[in-house]
Parts: C-alpha cells; sequence; structure tokens
C-alpha cells in the first residue's frame, strides 16, 4: 500500500516537472509561452521563425507587434541567459542582439501625466547584461516623413535592487555618438554621477567632440563638459527640478574657435566667447563678452545682454566696438507675436564708425547716427538720421523718414544738409520724397518667385490690353475728326 502511494507521489511530481521540462528546454515549449504571451497582450503580436528553447539560446525572425498606438518590427532577436542564476534572485543576460528595428509611433489618446515625479524602480531580482547589442533602428513619429535613426546601441551594466551601475553604454548615428559609464540610484531623487564623451557630425560640417560630467540629483543635476576638438570650450551649469520645472544657471567659455575649421565655406574669423545665463523654458536671460578677429578688418569686441519672456525676445544692449578706437555701435530693441502677428522694435546708434573698420584712407566715415524702426514685417515705419562723409560722398548730414512692407520702401521725408569740411557751415539744404519698389521683367517672374518664402509671391495684375487698346482708338477717331473738321473749314 504505502509503495502504491509513493508511486503516485513521484508521478504527480514528475507530471509538472515534465511540463516544465518541456516548456523551458523544447523548441515547441517555446513556441507554446510565445503563443500565450501573444495572447496575453492587448495588440497583435506575429513570429515568423522561431528556433532555440525558452532557456536559451533562442532566436527570433520577423517578429511584429502592433497596437492602437505604435507598431515594433524586428527583423532578427537571438538571446541566451543562465536561468541557474534565478536561483540566487538574479536575472543574468549573458547577450542579446537584435536589428532592423523599425518603430512607428502614432497619437497617443490617453494624456500625458504631469507633476507625478520619478517613479520609484525597486526589482524583485538583480539584473546583470554582460552583453546587448542593437543595431539599425528606425524611430518614426507621428506625421513624421522621415525616421530618427541610431545605428548602433552596447550596453553592459548590472542593476540590484538599490543600484545602477553602467560599465558601458554607447549610441552610435549617422548624426552623434554618445558614451556614458557611471552609476545612478533609481529612487528618491535619483542620485546619480555619470561620465560622458560625446561627438556632434552635422553633415557639411566638421565633427565636434568633447567629454564631462553629470553629477548630483534631478532636483540639483550638476553638468561639466569640455569640448576639445576642432576648439575649446567649457560649460559648468546646473539645472534644477529637471522633471517638475526646469531651471538652470550655468557658464560657458570658447577660446580658439576658428569658424572655418567647422566649416571651410564660412569666413576666416577667430572668435572668443563668454557667456553665462539662469532661468526656465519660458523665462531667461543671457549676457556675455566676446572678441573677434579677422585678418582684413582686424579685432572687434562685444558684449550683449539679451532676455525671453514668454513670447518676447529683448535685446537690452548689443554693444560692438573696436579696441583702441572711439568706433563703437549700440543695438536694442525687443521682438514679439501677439497673437500670431510679429511685432518688432528696434534702435541701433553709433558713432565715430569707418569702413574699411582698419586703415588710415577710409571710403565712408560717419560720425555718428541713429536708426529706428517700428512696426510688424507688413507694415513697419523707420527714421534715421546720420553724419557722413567720405571720398566720394561730400560731408553732410541726413535725416529721412519712411514706412514699408515686405515688398516695397516709402520714403515720406527726406532732409540732407551739406557741410564745408574746413568749417561745417551749411552750403546747401534739400528736401526730397521718394517711393521705392523692386522692378524686373515679367519674363524673369519664375525666377523671382520662390514656393517656401511667401513674401516673394506678392500679389501682381497683369496688363489687359483690351483697356489700352481701346481708349487708344477712341483718341484716333476723335484725332481724325478734328483733322477732317479743320481741313474742310480752310478749303471754304
Amino acid at each position: 500500500m504505502k509503495r502504491r502511494v509513493y508511486i503516485i507521489l513521484i508521478i504527480l511530481l514528475l507530471i509538472p516537472v515534465s511540463g516544465f521540462i518541456y516548456v523551458s528546454a523544447t523548441a515547441q515549449g517555446l513556441k507554446w509561452v510565445l503563443a500565450a504571451a501573444g495572447d496575453a497582450l492587448p495588440g497583435r503580436l506575429s513570429i515568423d521563425n522561431i528556433s532555440g528553447r525558452l532557456f536559451g539560446p533562442l532566436m527570433l525572425s520577423n517578429v511584429r507587434y502592433s497596437d492602437d498606438e505604435q507598431t515594433v518590427a524586428v527583423d532578427s532577436f537571438s538571446m541566451d541567459w543562465n536561468p541557474w542564476r534565478l536561483l540566487f534572485l538574479q536575472f543574468h543576460l549573458s547577450d542579446l542582439r537584435a536589428s532592423g528595428i523599425v518603430v512607428q509611433i502614432g497619437e497617443s489618446s490617453t494624456p500625458a501625466r504631469q507633476g507625478e515625479g520619478l517613479p520609484e524602480i525597486r526589482l524583485p531580482l538583480a539584473i546583470r547584461v554582460d552583453s546587448l547589442l542593437v543595431r539599425d533602428i528606425s524611430l518614426y513619429q507621428s506625421g513624421a516623413s522621415s525616421p530618427f535613426t541610431i545605428k548602433e546601441v552596447m550596453l553592459q551594466g548590472e542593476m540590484d535592487k538599490e543600484n545602477v551601475r553602467i560599465d558601458k553604454f554607447n549610441v552610435l548615428s549617422e548624426e552623434f555618438g554618445l558614451s556614458l559609464q557611471g552609476t545612478m540610484k533609481p529612487e528618491g531623487d535619483y542620485r546619480l554621477n555619470i561620465q560622458t564623451k560625446w561627438n556632434i557630425r552635422p553633415e557639411g560640417y566638421a565633427e565636434i567632440a568633447g567629454a564631462g560630467e553629470l553629477s548630483g540629483t534631478m532636483k540639483e543635476l550638476k553638468i561639466r563638459q569640455e569640448v576639445n576638438t576642432p576648439f575649446s570650450a567649457r560649460l559648468d551649469a546646473a539645472l534644477y527640478d529637471v522633471v517638475e520645472e526646469l531651471q538652470w544657471e550655468g557658464t560657458i567659455a570658447v577660446s580658439n574657435l576658428a569658424l572655418q575649421k567647422i566649416n571651410g565655406t564660412w569666413p576666416e574669423i577667430g572668435l572668443i566667447l563668454q557667456a553665462q545665463s539662469a532661468g526656465t523654458v519660458s523665462s531667461f536671460t543671457i549676457r556675455g563678452k566676446t572678441d573677434l578677429s579677422e585678418k582684413q578688418y582686424g579685432n572687434i569686441s562685444g558684449t550683449f545682454s539679451i532676455a525671453k519672456d514668454n513670447d518676447t525676445w529683448l535685446v537690452k544692449n548689443l554693444r560692438l566696438s573696436i579696441p583702441g578706437s572711439e568706433a563703437a555701435a549700440d543695438l536694442s530693441g525687443r521682438y514679439s507675436r501677439v497673437d500670431g502677428a510679429v511685432l518688432l522694435q528696434s534702435e541701433a546708434k553709433w558713432n565715430s564708425l569707418s569702413w574699411p573698420l582698419t586703415g588710415n584712407d577710409p571710403d565712408v566715415i560717419s560720425r555718428g547716427g541713429i536708426f529706428t524702426i517700428k512696426g510688424a514685417p507688413d507694415d513697419y515705419g523707420f527714421s534715421l538720421s546720420a553724419d557722413i562723409a567720405g571720398k566720394q560722398i561730400p560731408h553732410s548730414n541726413v535725416t529721412l523718414k519712411g514706412t514699408g512692407t515686405q515688398e516695397s520702401i516709402t520714403v515720406n521725408s527726406l532732409y540732407a544738409k551739406l557741410l564745408d569740411p574746413e568749417n561745417e557751415a551749411v552750403l546747401w539744404v534739400g528736401e526730397a520724397e521718394r517711393s521705392h519698389e523692386d522692378q524686373f521683367p515679367y519674363h524673369l517672374i519664375s525666377q523671382v518667385e520662390e514656393g517656401v518664402l511667401g513674401f516673394t509671391k506678392p500679389p501682381h495684375q497683369t496688363v489687359k490690353w483690351s483697356k489700352i487698346v481701346e481708349p487708344v482708338v477712341v483718341s484716333g477717331i476723335i484725332v481724325g475728326l478734328i483733322y477732317l473738321f479743320f481741313s474742310n473749314q480752310s478749303a471754304d
């Protein structure tokens, strides 16, 4: 009797063990698990080819999943892991490879939730990744005509119940490369310390490369980055409340920047820049100073202070000066959008300017002047008052006021004084009014109009020849009758 009981118990134990072995250690068991997973998912899952076993290694090809919000397709997928590490509460992924991934993201019907902060990530198992390699990723956003592509993603690291250690995380695309290494605690404020290396390769420009560090928390994240190729620059910044309401303050210093090293078609200008910025995404300030150098025109120094307040940009002051001289120019202004309309207000002042900027024999000299403009692109007013002299220009004071649109400029008033170069006595005073419009032969209109730029296609009317011919014919008949009348009178 006892022997029969033992046999029954052994059989009862062998049934689930056999089922577990069948599911985890055979190809048929793997297919059954994937079929069950497909039934449980809210979307539709299809896999063309399945081989291997659940315990690994396993290989899948032509995997496709889609639901109401997204579609994911994978050409090939393979994975190998160590199931025995589960006994030690660790998921050990020894190798994972995937390629040919296409992700299409539609418009989400679920509104984005804000203000919930960072999630607390506490896994029941530790995770170890020896090698993860994903290649050829294409991401399509809703409405986008071309994808965002990534050539390769590599990952090696480990995560326990409290910390994440990144031994290697590399992202490579046509436009940029990124490498991360460090630690992070995925709970609370997410304390982290990560070393970075990166490069940017925009088409038509030189590669820009650098390295740095991210440290702190998502409440106060410190950023230190340095550019080392093809120029030297350093960024020191602090981000506050990164998740809820981003704020920042920081400084940037650029030295030894030669514009031609970035793009060979750019002018041969050297740049040194120091700037500070603080604020939020909707309201911030930028101020600093810069030095420009060019072989032909010499050196120019500048200071600037710019602010953004919601939809309004303010140029508080932009000052350019030439070291060792009194030459200087100041610009201030406001650019804003009100109910979709663009409004502009700006003022420029200068003194002791000449052209060329260097040398003792300038073509044009202006001891001082002021230019203002105010309005919208289709309806603005402007004024200019300047002292001008030059090789082909007599010493004069010019004042003008006018209005304009994107198609034409009208000078409403022009006042000029011609001065004696020796004692500045007034030699001549004149006033004038003039309207200027750009004109060109009608057969060139297709070369002037550009479909992308609306302002190059103003309304234009073709000449209706009937309106010209009729008056000409009538006038000819009347002239002929008058001529015949006086001819008859002369004959009588």
